[in-house]
C-alpha cells in the first residue's frame, strides 16, 4: 500500500473519531445519571487512546517511507561508487596496457 494511501485512510479514521468523540462529549452534557455518565466517560478514554494510537501509527507508517527513501538514496549513492571505482580501475588498467605497449615499441 502505497504511504499516500495509508495516510489518507488513518486521517478519515481520525476524522470519523472526532467526530464520535464530539457526539460523546455533547450526549455527556445531557446524561443525568452516574452510570450512564461513568460509561460516556469510559467511551471517550478508550476513544481518545484509540486516537493517540492511529497518530502514532501515522508517524511511524511515515518516519519507515522516509527511512526506506533513505536507504533506497544510500544504495543508488553505494552503486555510482562502485561503477566510479570501477572505471577509475580500468582506465589505471587501461593506461598501463597502453604504456607497457608504448615502452615496448620504443624497445624495439
Amino acid at each position: 500500500m502505497h504511504i499516500n494511501t495509508l495516510s489518507a485512510q488513518l486521517d478519515q479514521k481520525l476524522v470519523e473519531l472526532d467526530r464520535r468523540l464530539d457526539d460523546l462529549n455533547q450526549q455527556l452534557t445531557h446524561v443525568g445519571s452516574d452510570g450512564e455518565r461513568h460509561q460516556l466517560n469510559a467511551d471517550l478514554n478508550a476513544l481518545k487512546l484509540t486516537k493517540d494510537k492511529l497518530l502514532k501509527s501515522r508517524d511511524i507508517a511515515w518516519r519507515a517511507y522516509h527511512l526506506q527513501q533513505q536507504g533506497q538514496e544510500t544504495q543508488k549513492i553505494q552503486r555510482r561508487r562502485w561503477i566510479g571505482l570501477t572505471l577509475c580501475i580500468v582506465s589505471a588498467v587501461g593506461l598501463m596496457i597502453i604504456a607497457g605497449v608504448f615502452w615496448w615499441t620504443e624497445l624495439r
